[in-house]
Order: structure tokens, then C-alpha cells, then sequence
């Protein structure tokens, strides 16, 4: 396993993690591996929602819009440029 060497930790920050890992019975180094995992999985899961979440707006984005006709993309590109 890998090690890091936590510099310039305020000491308000250090105390708190003591609290914390007296509070679960773990010693100081295994409560700072614990909440950076319940962290970083947190975040994962946040992610993974949020794709979720975008996937679903486009998907009713996309319905709304179903079976509407749209103009020719190329027309109006080609109108763009000449009006250059």
C-alpha cells in the first residue's frame, strides 16, 4: 500500500480527525483512509449521477422535439456565409 506524508495540517483539522476516529475506535491513520474513501465514493457516485441526470434531459429534450421538421442546416450555413 501507499503511503502520503500530510504537511502544514491545521491543527483545528488534526483535532478533529482525532475526535472523529476516538468517536469509531480507529486509530488516527485508519480514520483518514476511511473518510477519504467515503469521500472519493461520494464523489464517484455524485459523477455517475450526474451523467445520469444530463442523459435524461437530453432524452426529453429529444422527445419534445420528435417528429418536428427543421430547416436545411446547409442553407442555412451557406446564407450565413454570404451574408459575410
Amino acid at each position: 500500500m501507499a503511503n502520503i506524508n500530510i504537511r502544514n495540517l491545521p491543527d483545528k483539522t488534526y483535532k478533529k480527525i482525532r475526535k472523529m476516529a476516538n468517536k469509531s475506535k480507529r486509530s488516527i491513520n485508519n480514520e483518514v483512509v476511511y473518510i477519504l474513501n467515503d469521500v472519493l465514493q461520494e464523489k464517484e457516485i455524485k459523477e455517475k449521477n450526474n451523467g445520469v441526470d444530463i442523459l435524461s434531459e437530453v432524452l426529453k429534450i429529444r422527445n419534445k422535439l420528435k417528429g418536428r421538421r427543421f430547416p436545411d442546416s446547409v442553407k442555412l450555413i451557406r446564407q450565413m456565409r454570404d451574408e459575410e
